[in-house]
């Protein structure tokens, strides 16, 4: 437990290096780049549960977002 925290610390004094020697630009970039990295090696219990549906994800954000305006409007 105690390595995990130390593993926490590490990780943020690191980024906050960055981002205070190189700028925010950078630490988002690296930030972004580990959440993607990491969500191809470390699929989600639901991602094996739960097929896809084959509609493209653009066009399930366009049908939500209608629905939503038409309950508001």
């Amino acid at each position: 437990m105690f390595s995990s925290f130390l593993g926490g610390l590490v990780a943020t004094l690191g980024l906050v290096y960055i981002q205070e020697s190189l700028g925010w630009g950078s630490s988002y970039r690296l930030q972004s780049y580990s959440i993607f990295q990491a969500s191809g090696k470390y699929p989600t219990p639901s991602s094996d549960k739960y097929p896809s549906s084959g509609r493209a994800p653009v066009g399930l954000t366009a049908v939500v977002l209608l629905q939503f305006f038409a309950l508001v409007g």
